[in-house]
């Protein structure tokens, strides 16, 4: 029906929207690879950035591998009620916190645009043996 598609958007994707936006209209993001469940809609909204999505993985190195492999930036933790957030980015993100740096917060529900520190990354798990299989 024509009413609903003028409703307005739940609180969890106008948060999700709104750190698109703000990116957008920052300069010093532009080309910036970001990290996102659901990257065809954040880069709707935020034309300048590229966006991936996250290997679904409950191993959380394997998780912070494929960010390295892909050269992520910044990562969108999000509560949009897919699964698969919980399952694999946020345990990737809390067991290994050091590796990032919140920049945006937007809260009710929480919904956090995070640094990722590639490099810290890279040193930490230079040694890990990437197994694909699951």
């Amino acid at each position: 029906q024509a009413s609903i598609s003028k409703m307005p958007y739940p609180q969890a994707y106008k948060n999700y929207f709104s750190i698109a936006e703000k990116i957008n209209k920052e300069k010093n993001y532009k080309g910036a690879v970001v990290c996102c469940r659901k990257p065809e809609l954040f880069e709707y909204y935020a034309p300048n950035v590229y966006t991936v999505n996250y290997h679904y993985s409950k191993k959380s190195e394997e998780v912070i591998l494929d960010l390295i492999q892909k050269k992520v930036d910044y990562v969108v933790l999000e509560q949009l009620g897919y699964s698969s957030t919980g399952l694999y980015l946020y345990p990737a993100i809390m067991n290994h916190a050091e590796l990032f740096f919140v920049i945006l917060q937007y809260a009710n529900p929480d919904t956090y645009l995070l640094y990722f520190d590639r490099e810290s990354a890279e040193k930490k798990l230079k040694d890990y043996e990437w197994q694909y299989a699951e």
